[in-house]
């Protein structure tokens, strides 16, 4: 079923006659007859009979008129919604990111949604670990590229990718040069662990301790990625990084080594549950469709689970 059907078969209903229907239509009468046929055959009913006042609806015709010009009257005020978005909005959109974002697939959803929306300001705010959950709930961001690590009824997540996680350890420890390694490799090393305020579950995600339970590793409490890798190049702690932090932080006393048996870390845009603002929503839609498409621009990347 097309949507040029539906607005054939108001116009015949209005016009009660195929010719004045048809040229309304500007196509041939023929042709919109064919259109009619092919939605009836469609339906499995007939919503139209030739009578002597015309072409006039079935009972069926009216039900399916009554919902066709519904849909249509909605098709096109979101159609003049997002042209007006498009062309006539402006604003702020506040985007937080934490760490490396959605690695490169971050640059790409941002460059979309300036494209659609040019006279939308876009303004970008660092999150740290205890920050990338209050600053949306405080209103201090709009939307958020984060690891979705915790549990959160009043904010939504999209997930966007899935990727490896990576040891972080010291660049002259033995592990700098091993090919790959095992979480309990890192067992009793000291770790770098997320400072107090950081969600419960965000926390012992990265530092394993949901593998070694609670307080097993020692810690150093950091706040942000540079922090963690300034504590595993001078401290001699270990830690565990989304393969894009590998690519976006760069250390010359950090190396970096594949772990084999991690649990993948998962990437997501977030936003506060029910935001009205309808820039939100199309930075959201935009966002979640250039993942769909352009994923694989983020090596090892994978589609996150339905």
């Amino acid at each position: 079923m097309e949507i040029r059907q539906l607005r054939y078969a108001v116009l015949l209903a209005e016009e009660q006659h195929f010719g004045r229907a048809s040229a309304r239509a500007f196509i041939t009468q023929s042709a919109l007859s064919q259109q009619i046929a092919r939605l009836e055959s469609r339906l499995g009913t007939r919503l139209f009979e030739r009578g002597p006042r015309g072409v006039v609806p079935t009972p069926a015709g009216d039900l399916f008129l009554a919902r066709a010009r519904r849909i249509l009257d909605d098709l096109e005020d979101v159609v003049e919604q997002v042209h007006d978005l498009a062309h006539g909005v402006s604003g702020t959109l506040r985007i937080g990111i934490f760490g490396a974002g959605a690695g490169e697939l971050t640059s790409v959803a941002l460059n979309a949604f300036r494209d659609a929306f040019p006279r939308v300001v876009i303004a970008i705010r660092e999150l740290s670990m205890s920050t990338q959950v209050s600053a949306l709930l405080e209103e201090q961001v709009d939307v958020a590229f984060v690891h979705p690590l915790f549990v959160e009824s009043r904010l939504e997540t999209l997930p966007l990718l899935v990727e490896p996680r990576f040891a972080a350890v010291p660049a002259r420890h033995a592990f700098a040069e091993a090919p790959e390694l095992s979480i309990q490799d890192l067992e009793g090393h000291l770790f770098v662990t997320a400072r107090e305020g950081t969600p419960a579950p965000w926390r012992a995600f990265w530092s394993c301790e949901d593998i070694w339970g609670a307080g097993s590793p020692r810690g150093v409490e950091m706040d942000s990625v540079n922090e963690g890798l300034a504590a595993v190049a001078y401290l001699g702690a270990v830690d565990t990084v989304p393969e894009s932090a590998t690519r976006f932080f760069p250390h010359p006393d950090v190396s970096f080594v594949p772990l084999r048996d991690a649990t993948p870390s998962t990437t997501a845009l977030v936003r506060r549950r029910g935001d009205p603002d309808p820039l939100v929503a199309a930075f959201c839609e935009l966002t979640v469709r250039t993942a769909e498409r352009h994923r694989g621009l983020v090596p090892s990347a994978t589609a996150p689970a339905s």
